[in-house]
């Protein structure tokens, strides 16, 4: 995670690894809708930036009057800059919550800077564990899952794709619930790191933007708006996505 690398944007060949400019995330909370397997739950998510942290917390609870927590997850990281200048957002601490089966599964992991891994521990079915899981010498900026399109745009990306209308970023990808959902989900990784792109397609016909994040032989399909907020995703192998939420009378505001 520490190390210098050559250049973050693989198809914008003229684009030097400079220092970027980013605007800074304001607080805010906001709601989605989380369709998993044809069924349909509330996806709420917070976002703090306070000095050179920054924080997401999202839940997910059942829809209807008798609301039930069924996940939650904390992530922080820190805003750092490389040696080649570029800002990045530094992964530190997740922390994620699930039911299961009616029972509480948790995997916590924090940054150890001096070992360059994260120290973990997990509480499942079978018990609690805790391991040591080193950082790989992969080349490229390292993004929790649920801060891909944050952890993005502070390295300046999206200025690089607005300005070319093109691009593409290396980024390894850290799964949060990989010691927890392999007993959910068929296509999730199992292992905590993935190498992937971050690959920007053009515009829709509602002139929102399309990325796809590819990796092994996946793609999960992003939708931001004109100003590179996350709108929605689609992840067609797990059946699973995200969109805005709605009621009777209009939609909710975006991200």
């Amino acid at each position: 995670m520490m190390k210098n690398i050559s250049c973050l944007f693989l198809l914008l060949t003229f684009v030097s690894c400079s220092r970027l400019n980013f605007s800074t995330p304001k607080d805010s909370v906001k709601k989605w809708e989380l369709i998993d397997q044809g069924e349909h739950y509330s996806f709420r998510r917070q976002t703090r930036h306070k000095k050179k942290k920054y924080l997401n917390i999202q839940s997910i609870t059942t829809k209807g009057n008798s609301k039930k927590q069924i996940e939650k997850l904390k992530v922080v990281s820190g805003i750092g800059i490389l040696k080649n200048k570029l800002q990045i957002l530094r992964p530190e601490y997740s922390f994620l919550e699930v039911w299961i089966d009616k029972q509480k599964h948790i995997t916590k992991m924090t940054l150890n800077k001096k070992t360059k891994s994260f120290d973990v521990v997990v509480q499942n079915e079978i018990g609690v564990r805790e391991f040591s899981q080193p950082f790989p010498s992969e080349e490229g900026v390292f993004c929790f899952y649920s801060q891909i399109v944050d952890c993005l745009r502070v390295t300046g990306f999206f200025d690089k794709v607005k300005k070319h209308n093109a691009g593409a970023a290396k980024v390894n990808v850290i799964w949060e619930g990989a010691f927890l959902y392999y007993s959910l989900y068929e296509f999730y990784p199992q292992e905590l790191f993935t190498p992937a792109e971050f690959i920007f397609d053009g515009e829709d016909e509602k002139s929102l933007l399309k990325f796809s994040l590819k990796f092994k032989d996946q793609s999960i399909y992003y939708l931001l708006d004109q100003q590179y907020y996350f709108h929605s995703l689609f992840w067609i192998t797990q059946n699973m996505s995200i969109v805005p939420a709605t009621n009777k009378k209009k939609t909710r505001g975006n991200l």
